[in-house]
């Protein structure tokens, strides 16, 4: 899959950029106050999965982390699968 370098959620368009570090082990991050989704450049697999998982914090930043994981692992398998 294409990681796209912006998406639109709702009324909010969203940057997405490929960083060589996050904070932390941070492998992504969504800045809901810069409108920015930051993934950590590394395998292109775990940089989808962690894209996917981003996804989910911009439709609803107080989900829960383990809902947000297994979300964001559903929907990247579920896009690869399809």
């Amino acid at each position: 899959m294409k990681i796209p370098k912006k998406v639109k959620v709702g009324a909010k368009i969203f940057k997405v950029k490929i960083v060589e570090q996050l904070e932390k082990d941070y492998i992504g991050l969504t800045i809901h106050s810069d409108l920015t989704i930051k993934i950590k450049r590394g395998k292109q697999r775990a940089m989808e999965e962690a894209f996917c998982h981003e996804l989910f914090h911009t439709f609803h930043g107080n989900l829960g982390e383990d809902l947000v994981c297994s979300l964001g692992q559903t929907l990247h398998n579920f896009i690869i699968d399809n």
